[in-house]
């Protein structure tokens, strides 16, 4: 188990993942959420650990609540509260927490599948700079795939736009598959980023 004392960037993790637990469409903000683990120095098994044994005992319950927290976590409350359920004996390796979190938040595993497949694609290209345009890009044809208040790409530079085509539809379809409700929420996705480039 990584300590926050050695890597001081995994609390920015805890924060990025607790978000996807708010009562609110926060999907379009896997790829930085997969952005943020690479710069933590986490591999896909690492964040996959801190996502369902770290994250979603702390923040779970949320998805239960009928009135759930949907305006954001408090950093030092959530920080705090993952320290202490870290060090719990009922969530060390060899207790039934894989179990528990399938019960808990299964619900949300597949928002976890998308941000995994996003730091496949980011962890691909080898600089720094490259990871984080693509992940902002990623981002913006996100808000069209979940139309959460999408940038309108008549406004945006010839260079921007191509790197948006480029990444559509792969591989940025691939790596969102698993977050989408269904086919019919894939193929609505689709149709909207679509008419977006269209429109240009």
């Amino acid at each position: 188990m990584i300590e926050i004392h050695d890597n001081p960037k995994l609390a920015d993790v805890w924060v990025a993942m607790a978000e996807h637990f708010l009562d609110t469409e926060t999907r379009h903000d896997i790829p930085m959420t997969a952005l943020c683990c690479i710069e933590a120095g986490l591999g896909i098994a690492e964040a996959r650990d801190v996502w369902r044994y770290e994250v979603s005992p702390a923040v779970g319950f949320n998805l239960s609540d009928v009135a759930g927290e949907w305006a954001g976590w408090d950093r030092d409350w959530l920080v705090e509260r993952i320290e202490r359920l870290r060090k719990r004996w009922d969530n060390a390796p060899w207790t039934a927490r894989a179990m528990r979190y399938h019960v808990r938040a299964h619900a949300l595993d597949g928002v976890w599948r998308a941000i995994e497949r996003h730091m496949e694609v980011l962890t691909s290209l080898e600089k720094h700079e490259l990871r984080a345009k693509a992940a902002r890009d990623m981002t913006m044809l996100a808000r069209h795939a979940f139309d959460f208040c999408p940038q309108d790409l008549n406004a945006l530079p010839e260079d921007v736009l191509n790197r948006l085509r480029a990444l559509f539809p792969e591989p940025f379809m691939h790596a969102m598959a698993p977050a989408f409700v269904g086919r019919d929420e894939e193929r609505a996705a689709r149709v909207r980023i679509e008419f977006a480039f269209q429109v240009r």
